[in-house]
């Protein structure tokens, strides 16, 4: 009996060991998976109108993420509209390693097509640029283009920029 006790304690022992070490493996390949994306066009399937549209606009212009930052009457006279990129500018400086390519805003927009056609006056301008830099009826933001977003640099940076708006 004394035998059999002792092979059945080595049998329980090994098959511990056993399972112990397949359950680190299968752990490890657990956190080696993905779920879901970050990206919203992949949720779409991919004959849908909208996903079409997304990956033609995406194939001509390219991939580049954009947050827009605007407010209601927000307008090229808006002070704080130059208040508001100085900050973000400022928070970027602050933080290199965020995920921000560049940042620029509707006036810049329209001062740099008045830069580039000399002699274009700023209605002129703002007239090229309606519907695209400065809204049609002349409202404006401000455009951040960031790299893909990791979760938590998105979530950092969201936060800021509530934070930035709230003043």
């Amino acid at each position: 009996m004394t035998a059999s006790f002792d092979r059945m304690q080595r049998v329980s022992t090994w098959g511990a060991v056993g399972v112990s070490l397949l359950l680190i493996v299968a752990g490890w390949y657990a956190l080696q998976l993905k779920f879901g994306t970050e990206y919203v066009e992949n949720w779409l399937p991919a004959n849908t109108p909208t996903r079409v549209a997304y990956t033609d606009f995406s194939r001509r212009f390219g991939g580049d993420q954009v947050l827009l930052l605007t407010w209601s009457e927000a307008n090229l006279q808006d002070s704080r509209l130059q208040s508001a990129y100085d900050q973000l500018e400022q928070l970027r400086q602050q933080n290199p390693d965020w995920p921000i390519v560049s940042i620029t805003h509707s006036l810049q927009t329209v001062e740099k097509l008045q830069e580039k056609l000399q002699g274009l006056s700023q209605a002129a301008a703002i007239r090229r640029l309606a519907g695209q830099a400065v809204g049609a009826d002349g409202s404006s933001f401000i455009a951040i283009q960031v790299r893909d977003l990791q979760p938590k640099e998105r979530d950092q940076m969201i936060a800021a920029l509530y934070q930035l708006a709230r003043g």
